[in-house]
């Protein structure tokens, strides 16, 4: 059995919480591997396990007492769970101590652990020589380099893991800059660009466009986001390019989290026509991609060096045959090449952005030829295709 220690894992059916991390699981079962995901529990939200696919089971841990302590989780995301509410740091010790739990006394015979901390850091002490593949995404990276010995850190997980996978390379490029140049030279063979896993939204339902963009009374340019409300994401930015070039589109921002009013306010005050219909998924999140003309990943880098992952909706988006401007952030142009595979724009040039939403809407041929490059790419990374390096990595 594969066990797989995760800081985020859906709490039920519609949550888009850990939806990766669930993705890549389902992908294991499939291929006849059994896994059981090891995540934290929310108390504040009701868990609905039942619904999971054959082969993969859930051990949901309880990391503090009282439960109010158990904050650091679910929501906005650990790392700005922490950015406000410092109290949610109190949760980072007793959820490491109860991952290395559950890991020690199990019965499993290989380890995956997403988000470096605390996840890779109790599996790679706990793992006790069983192999183990530790997937860093992009803030917990981040979250390393700020803390003290993070070089120490690093190499310890590196060390005690079969392969540390990274979302990007030049992640894994910074995981690596943490070490000596003696670690490093060691440890780097370990250390894999693991790229990320797709779905595509017309999977199993494929939306009828026309009916759906009446039955949501939109026309004309429509522009779609998926993801948290936080501030890494950037619709701050998309709303004021909207605003200065494209006053007449429509934009749908599809998610929740603690920037959502604020979001809500300055669209209005931008006089942009923004709808938020908040979480989607399964047959929703299909007419979303149907009724938009191109989909937007405005990401940004925060003062604090803090940047965006590899965004699977962005991925999503190349499958579903939508032309793609994002911005220059993190594992972003490791899925985009500008001007083939999608548009790129600077973190937080909002003009450049813009501009290239402004391409797309009155270039059609250059809107088609990107969605042809780009599906050809996203074809390599289907779960299917992808799989055997995952296996790979676990000495499957």
């Amino acid at each position: 059995m594969i066990g797989c220690l995760t800081t985020s894992f859906p709490r039920f059916e519609s949550d888009y919480a850990g939806s990766f991390v669930l993705q890549m699981a389902r992908a294991f079962a499939a291929r006849g591997h059994e896994i059981e995901v090891v995540a934290p529990s929310d108390p504040e939200t009701r868990t609905d396990d039942a619904w999971l696919p054959a082969g993969i089971s859930v051990r949901r841990v309880r990391y503090a007492w009282p439960d109010s302590l158990q904050k650091l989780f679910y929501g906005a995301g650990a790392p700005d769970n922490l950015r406000m509410n410092p109290v949610a740091s109190a949760g980072v010790l007793p959820a490491l101590l109860q991952f290395y739990r559950a890991v020690k006394s199990s019965r499993y015979d290989r380890l995956i652990s997403h988000w470096l901390i605390p996840s890779s850091f109790a599996a790679a002490a706990a793992s006790g020589g069983r192999p183990h593949l530790a997937f860093a995404h992009s803030s917990d990276v981040h979250m390393m380099a700020r803390l003290p010995f993070a070089g120490r850190m690093a190499a310890f997980v590196a060390s005690r893991s079969t392969r540390t996978g990274f979302s990007s390379q030049g992640l894994k490029e910074k995981f690596l800059n943490l070490m000596t140049d003696r670690n490093r030279r060691r440890l780097e063979n370990s250390c894999i660009h693991l790229p990320v896993g797709v779905v595509s939204p017309f999977e199993n339902f494929r939306p009828d466009r026309q009916k759906i963009r009446e039955s949501m009374k939109l026309n004309g340019f429509v522009v779609l986001c998926m993801g948290r409300f936080v501030p890494v994401k950037g619709y701050d930015v998309l709303l004021r390019a909207a605003g200065r070039h494209l006053a007449d589109a429509y934009l749908i921002f599809a998610g929740e989290g603690p920037d959502e009013r604020a979001l809500h306010d300055f669209a209005r005050n931008m006089g942009v026509k923004a709808f938020f219909p908040g979480v989607v998924m399964g047959s929703r999140k299909a007419e979303l991609f149907a009724a938009a003309d191109a989909f937007c990943a405005p990401s940004r880098v925060l003062r604090d060096g803090r940047r965006e992952g590899t965004p699977v909706s962005v991925l999503e988006a190349q499958a579903a045959g939508l032309p793609v401007v994002a911005c220059r952030s993190g594992g972003i142009e490791s899925i985009i090449e500008h001007g083939k595979t999608g548009l790129l724009a600077g973190p937080d040039d909002v003009d450049a952005l813009g501009s290239a939403l402004k391409k797309l809407r009155y270039d059609p041929l250059l809107s088609r030829n990107l969605v042809v490059n780009a599906q050809r790419c996203v074809q390599g990374r289907t779960w299917n295709c992808l799989m055997p390096l995952y296996e790979n990595a676990l000495l499957l």
